[in-house]
């Protein structure tokens, strides 16, 4: 029913088909007609289990896609080579500004991929990094490849057992940075030394209102 639908679909803005459990064939029939249409700028497909398949069929898709603003993936037991999939893609993708990753198994290699993603995608306004295992230097490279790019404006990166090493990394790359507005690193573990790191940051760059 939902592909008949999609498939003479002429409106339909916004999708949510999150904690369904759909598996990958029905994965496989909702990525190709989402080739095909042409209004869908809101897709969550949080908690489904798609892995990295699903992820290699969503990518696929992004590629080429140039409807969908807003795309939910978390929590789908995304490893290393769906990641570099999802990332490919977006370097050729025009018109996402919105990614939510958040709680999958991406890791420091998988924290590598997207920023070189951040260091050539100019649409990207909000990333979702967040419960992926990225530690220290998984957070000092994403933040290091905002010194080369100009649209970010939000950054998710909650619980990625962060300490005050990443912090003062974190900072060091940020005071380059002149567009990011919001960074959430809530449940890290950066004590008081990477507080005033972040503090001094703060001082230095007037652009960062919400910091968390």
């Amino acid at each position: 029913m939902l592909r008949k639908s999609l498939k003479s679909n002429h409106s339909l803005c916004k999708l949510n088909l999150s904690s369904n459990r759909i598996g990958l064939d029905e994965i496989k029939k909702m990525n190709d007609l989402l080739k095909i249409n042409t209004t869908l700028t809101d897709l969550d497909l949080n908690y489904n289990g798609i892995g990295d398949k699903g992820a290699k069929m969503i990518s696929e898709t992004l590629k080429n896609d140039t409807t969908m603003t807003e795309l939910d993936l978390s929590d789908n037991g995304i490893g290393e080579e769906g990641a570099r999939m999802i990332c490919e893609s977006l370097k050729s993708n025009t018109t996402l500004t919105s990614l939510d990753l958040n709680q999958n198994s991406f890791d420091e290699e998988g924290a590598v991929m997207i920023s070189e993603v951040l260091k050539v995608n100019t649409t990207l306004k909000k990333l979702n990094f967040d419960h992926n295992s990225i530690g220290n230097e998984g957070a000092a490279m994403i933040c290091e490849s905002l010194t080369k790019n100009s649209t970010l404006k939000s950054l998710f990166l909650r619980g990625n057992s962060i300490t005050s090493i990443g912090a003062v990394m974190i900072s060091e790359s940020l005071k380059k940075n002149t567009t990011l507005t919001r960074m959430n690193l809530y449940a890290n573990n950066i004590g008081v030394k990477g507080l005033i790191e972040i503090v001094e940051l703060l001082k230095i760059n007037t652009h960062s209102r919400n910091w968390i």
